[in-house]
């Protein structure tokens, strides 16, 4: 649906899926399963922006891995995506279609996907950290031992 919205705009669906044949969007390629890590973070990078439509979410792996190729976000606002967007920071959460091909649409200009994309860089290496998540887990057990 987002696609048919945006005609000009070139979509990449990476991977595969059960929903493969409801594609009617001619502006969609789908890249099929894709067989080396390196072949995938050079799509990847070859993005402009990170859409992602998913309507449930655990920890969101391939949103984690855009944001540190410097990706603006644009994805569903549903548990695990919304917590990797500061709305208008590294991007967008949305809820509805009408709101996600608005939020695309800012992205047409270089210096939003270049800034948000930035952005994206610094929160997932800030808040997706290691070592930074392991202090906190050795904080909280602190907390408990108190």
């Amino acid at each position: 649906e987002i696609a048919l919205r945006l005609p000009d705009v070139n979509f990449v669906w990476i991977g595969n899926g059960e929903l493969i044949d409801e594609i009617t969007a001619e502006n969609i390629t789908v890249t099929g399963w894709i067989r080396t890590r390196e072949e995938l973070l050079q799509k990847i990078n070859s993005l402009d922006l990170y859409l992602q439509v998913s309507l449930w979410e655990g920890l969101p792996i391939a949103i984690l891995e855009a944001m540190a190729m410097r990706k603006p976000l644009v994805v569903s606002n549903v548990i695990g995506n919304k917590d990797t967007v500061d709305n208008n920071y590294n991007g967008f959460a949305y809820d509805t279609i009408d709101e996600a091909v608005e939020k695309i649409t800012l992205f047409f200009e270089e210096k939003n996907r270049f800034e948000m994309g930035n952005n994206s860089y610094l929160k997932v290496f800030k808040e997706y950290n290691k070592k930074n998540n392991f202090l906190k887990l050795i904080n909280i057990y602190r907390g408990i031992i108190k």
